[in-house]
């Protein structure tokens, strides 16, 4: 199937600077090829056209970091840009890092403290209270200073330097925390 298709260097040189016509011509032209590599994968609380989407990024990547002069054949280059982009997203997908964004709603209709009675601030400070409980029972010393430096706004770069780990620690850290927490 893919080796009847092939991409000219023409076009592949248009949609490599930006031309969005030859960029959706190369995808257009390679979606069979996409559906095909996307559909091997599964991602938890995704469908195939989130997979699908996940593969025209990492064809969109491969347009434009190919080298005609590195890599003879963009098909080939493409494929394994494609497959790497989706193995990625589900690594991020497992790791559960973007479930607060996923899982989040709009503040405006959902505000998160709103001070219409005595009662409701009671009952937001026993919802508080017992959060900070679950965290102290389930989290452990570095993921509680974590959390608490994250909590105060500090950049995760900050808050390595604050506790002498690397940043890649503070986020394995963090993801930690949402799966415990969650």
């Amino acid at each position: 199937m893919s080796s009847a298709i092939s991409v000219s260097q023409k076009l592949l040189a248009a949609a490599h600077i930006g031309n969005q016509g030859a960029q959706n011509e190369i995808i257009l032209m390679l979606t069979p090829l996409l559906r095909k590599i996307s559909s091997r994968y599964f991602i938890i609380g995704a469908d195939n056209e989130d997979l699908l989407q996940e593969a025209r990024i990492g064809l969109h990547n491969a347009i434009k970091s190919y080298d005609a002069a590195k890599n003879s054949d963009f098909l080939a280059y493409a494929k394994i840009c494609i497959h790497n982009h989706i193995i990625s997203a589900i690594k991020e997908a497992q790791c559960k890092k973007h479930a607060a964004l996923n899982k989040s709603v709009d503040l405006d209709s959902a505000p998160l403290f709103s001070y219409d009675s005595p009662m409701e601030l009671v009952i937001q400070r026993e919802e508080l209270e017992s959060v900070l409980a679950m965290a102290e029972d389930k989290l452990s010393k570095l993921e509680k200073q974590v959390l608490f430096l994250y909590l105060d706004g500090r950049s995760y770069k900050e808050i390595a330097t604050l506790l002498h780990i690397s940043a890649k620690s503070v986020s394995n850290a963090l993801c930690r925390i949402r799966s415990k927490l969650s």
